[in-house]
């Protein structure tokens, strides 16, 4: 009967393709390539993230690490990053590099466009499950794996006291399907990305930050993610957001808190906690991130002007 009903009430299965991390505005190359350079000093930045803690059986995890550095008076930034996904038996490595050319836009402002070249290497490692293998016939024997080529495009504009972004991190489809049918099953969607944010000035050294990124995928999902937080020059940040999944139950997927601090000049420390607000928190404690980043800054002389840019 529950066989019967599922073919009758299923038509198809449409899940997160994309994992979206909260720190999003200390890492914004990872989402758009025209980021590279921005912050004027080569920047490299490590980021891990726990999702839904409490779940048994591997929860999605996120790892990436990503470096930039920017060339001809800061015309051309250019950078590197690599990532690793996984959640359950599936997991999913992309190595990319990133390129971005910058021209002076109005005054003060700053605009990029830039492209990502990515590999991506696809498993699912069915060696892993528990269920005998050989007793399951759904359950291929063996692992599987797949190696695809992708490439995203994106375009960001910055001044002292406002950003804002467009970006397409993977413009090709891809057929994710291990065994070759005449038809594709599981295909890769476009996710389109907006950001944009603005530092208001509260006192001097101190400011006021409001943050925004929406995404979107055709058919799928619209994801909003709001922040604001309060800055105080090269020493801390603390803020609060929140996030809103389209077409799911209740107002909110999550409410997030954001802290960071400086280190020392070159180096930052940040961490996020999201409060699983969805009907998902019967099971999960939550997620939480980490990101470290340093800046290669001189001993002496050039220093960090825009606190936007940690």
């Amino acid at each position: 009967i529950i066989i019967i009903l599922s073919i009758l009430v299923v038509h198809s299965i449409r899940a997160q393709q994309e994992m979206l991390t909260t720190n999003f505005i200390m890492n914004k190359m990872f989402y758009n390539p025209a980021y590279a350079g921005s912050e004027e000093v080569p920047v490299i930045i490590g980021q891990i993230r726990s999702q839904w803690l409490g779940f048994q059986d591997r929860p999605p995890q996120l790892q990436n690490l990503s470096f930039s550095i920017p060339f001809l008076n800061n015309r051309i930034g250019t950078g590197a990053k690599i990532s690793r996904f996984s959640a359950g038996l599936y997991s999913e490595t992309t190595v990319s590099g990133v390129y971005a050319y910058r021209i002076r836009f109005g005054r003060g402002g700053t605009l990029s466009m830039g492209m990502n070249i990515d590999l991506n290497s696809y498993r699912v490692r069915y060696s892993e499950a528990e269920a005998n293998n050989q007793d399951d016939e759904s359950i291929p024997i063996g692992d599987q794996s797949k190696t695809l080529f992708n490439v995203g495009i994106g375009g960001f504009y910055s001044s002292d006291k406002f950003y804002f972004g467009l970006s397409i991190p993977g413009v090709i489809e891809e057929n994710l399907d291990f065994i070759q049918r005449e038809a594709s099953i599981s295909r890769g969607r476009r996710h389109f990305y907006m950001m944009t944010g603005l530092k208001l000035p509260i006192k001097e050294g101190t400011y006021f930050a409001p943050n925004l990124m929406l995404r979107y995928v055709k058919d799928l999902s619209t994801v909003l993610d709001v922040n604001a937080s309060i800055e105080v020059e090269d020493k801390f940040y603390f803020g609060l957001g929140a996030r809103v999944v389209d077409g799911q139950s209740g107002a909110f997927d999550s409410i997030d808190l954001l802290l960071g601090f400086h280190l020392s000049r070159k180096f930052l420390m940040g961490v996020s906690y999201d409060i699983t607000t969805s009907s998902i928190r019967q099971s999960s404690a939550g997620s939480i991130e980490l990101l470290l980043k340093y800046h290669f800054l001189k001993s002496e002389g050039k220093t960090l002007t825009n606190p936007r840019f940690f």
